[in-house]
């Protein structure tokens, strides 16, 4: 073969190489990661259960490794999304909106920080005490131990001083005890270092347990009782909320939820599935899509997944803006509103 041909077929050889290279990208031009992280609270609660149950629906469903990361709470995983060294987070509403705005625990705004979908509603047992220790309303709490703080978990720091506003007391009329943690707060509850301090969600292990050993009480915001709040919350404990948590507000739980015993008004809030912006639209698109088909999958696997459903996944008033390819998804499912594309543009333009 003289060195014309030769060089013929390599011209050849390199073009139909580059076009198969070319043509495999296109079939997949995001290059969807081999892994993904996804940040949730500390072992033992509810984030870090939904997030295991996440991970496990992603790994066998789709070509995607998701792989739970456990933090103390958003705020010390969130720096890592904003760089794009994690991919996927579970968080509140409130959470989510101090993070793209910058506030309360969150140093500066998160530009990288998108949403997914809105999972479920959940309340908080801000103030769990146990039994045996006679306190039955907050006001009660006057003089005793009371955790704060909270680690990197600002929001449970907030909730805490919102219960202690909703009856028109400070951190002066307690004695502060700080908390890494929740896990920590209940463990101290347990071994009497600590008169009050969250126990968690209604149904986590930790709370669970907590009451089966010793039995606790889960005081009520604002000392309301259920009718309080029947015809519609009073505007001045929303107002508190606004002010420290926003995105939450009250509401009553069942009795038999969890360790609630009775009716209580607990604040409550809604759970994101967050993504970094630095996530390719066609990750974010493919598992949406696989949580989207797949939901009841997740049902089995912690009360608080019972409530993703697709019906929920984009209602409410969104804290931050939504990932690219959530919008996509969500448009191809006539889901994505006119109203969502103005709050979506609101948030974008700040």
């Amino acid at each position: 073969m003289n060195s014309k041909k030769i060089s013929s077929v390599f011209i050849v050889s390199v073009f139909i190489a580059l076009t198969s290279v070319t043509l495999g990208q296109a079939g997949n031009p995001a290059q969807l990661p081999a892994t993904v992280g996804i940040g949730t609270h500390a072992v033992g609660g509810g984030y870090y259960a939904s997030g295991t149950g996440i991970a496990r629906l992603i790994s066998d469903k789709t070509k995607i490794m998701a792989v739970v990361q456990p933090f103390a709470g958003p705020n010390a995983w969130m720096p890592l999304m904003e760089s794009g060294k994690l991919e996927l987070g579970i968080l509140s509403s409130t959470d989510a909106a101090w993070a793209y705005i910058g506030g309360f625990g969150y140093d500066k705004p998160s530009t990288n920080f998108r949403l997914v979908l809105r999972g479920n509603t959940q309340s908080a047992t801000t103030f769990t005490v146990l039994k045996r220790s006679g306190i039955k309303k907050i006001t009660d709490l006057r003089g005793k131990r009371l955790a704060y703080k909270y680690g990197g978990n600002q929001m449970l720091h907030n909730l805490a001083e919102a219960m202690l506003k909703s009856v028109g007391m400070t951190w002066n009329d307690v004695v502060p005890v700080p908390i890494p943690d929740f896990q920590t707060s209940t463990r101290t509850i347990r071994e009497g270092r600590i008169d009050a301090g969250t126990s968690g969600a209604t149904t986590t292990p930790t709370a669970l347990e907590l009451h089966t050993a010793l039995g606790v009480n889960v005081l009520s915001y604002g000392d309301m009782q259920p009718d309080d709040i029947a015809k519609g919350v009073p505007a001045d404990k929303q107002a508190i909320l606004d002010e420290l948590v926003p995105g939450c507000f009250p509401m009553t739980v069942k009795a038999g939820e969890g360790v609630i015993e009775k009716d209580t008004v607990l604040i409550s809030y809604s759970i994101y599935l967050a993504a970094s912006a630095n996530l390719s639209e066609d990750a974010v698109h493919l598992i949406l899509k696989t949580i989207w088909e797949n939901y009841s999958d997740l049902h089995p696997v912690h009360p608080w997944l019972r409530g993703w459903k697709p019906e929920t996944m984009t209602s409410g008033i969104q804290p931050a803006p939504f990932h690219n390819g959530a919008i996509k998804f969500y448009k191809e499912k006539n889901v994505w509103t006119e109203a969502m594309e103005k709050r979506q543009k609101q948030l974008l333009n700040r």
